[in-house]
């Protein structure tokens, strides 16, 4: 099977009954064709599945025939932490590897466990089979142990106003679902809301409309109670003045001595100057 863009980029022979993984970029535009071997005269049925690299918690499984059919997937690990790496071999032989790590010989009827810390990014899973066994049959499953503490690097915008909800974003590291977002000055304590991780680097926020005058402390929270605290992160400024009235509202020109001026002016803030 190959990918055909503006260029070909061709995908292992699969032959009947083997289950294998690839990792490939892909093109927006780009078409998938099947070519069967010219020598194949009966018919076949397939299943294809193309997904973008998976994040932890996955699993997947392979099989080769004896011609020796080498797997190969990548994984997103989007928070730094620790992993666990799990192959179950049911039949045959296999060399199992991850990136940098030496390959794992796993023999039939055997298992394969290892802990690994790595930071966010992107990496390369492969089962490395051996020809020399009739059918290699294995499963592997990837699920993170222990994340690392979340870190925060900026917010914006930064400030806001007494009574007026702020749309906020907020850049970082290792944010996990179900995190808790505060503004923290001593012991008052406002929580964020309408939270939603965009990614492990991004949340989406609102500052409330209660918060009060003030510099505030932006903290998270993970569901694993590790937390980070961007000091002095949003101020709130009291609410803008408005003028309602001013009197009076006329003057005649070529007058040196101007006219007092009266303004009725109505606002939260503690000052105003003029």
């Amino acid at each position: 099977m190959g990918c055909r863009h503006h260029h070909r980029c061709p995908l292992p022979a699969v032959y009947g009954t083997e289950t294998v993984w690839s990792a490939f970029t892909l093109p927006a535009d780009a078409r998938l064709r099947l070519v069967t071997d010219a020598a194949n005269g009966a018919a076949i049925s397939y299943d294809l599945e193309i997904s973008d690299v998976p994040q932890p918690a996955y699993a997947w499984s392979g099989v080769s025939l004896e011609d020796g059919l080498n797997a190969n997937i990548l994984v997103d690990l989007d928070l730094s932490g620790t992993y666990q790496l799990a192959v179950v071999l049911d039949e045959g032989f296999t060399n199992f590897a991850i990136d940098a790590y030496p390959p794992a010989r796993i023999a039939s009827g055997s298992s394969y466990t290892l802990t690994f810390s790595r930071p966010a990014g992107l990496y390369s899973f492969a089962s490395i089979q051996s020809a020399g066994y009739p059918v290699t049959s294995w499963a592997a499953s990837l699920s993170l142990l222990s994340a690392e503490a979340p870190e925060v690097l900026a917010i914006s915008p930064d400030w806001g106003t007494v009574g007026t909800d702020t749309a906020v974003t907020i850049d970082g590291s290792n944010f996990m679902a179900g995190i808790a977002v505060e503004l923290v000055n001593g012991g008052v304590t406002y929580d964020l809301t309408d939270v939603l991780v965009v990614s492990a680097t991004q949340l989406l926020a609102n500052v409330p409309d209660v918060a009060q005058e003030g510099t505030y402390d932006l903290r998270v929270t993970n569901p694993d109670d590790q937390t980070a605290v961007l000091p002095g992160a949003f101020t709130v400024f009291g609410a803008v003045p408005v003028v309602d009235s001013i009197t009076p509202d006329t003057v005649k020109a070529n007058v040196l001595r101007p006219s007092p001026l009266a303004a009725a002016v109505s606002s939260t803030a503690r000052r105003c100057r003029w």
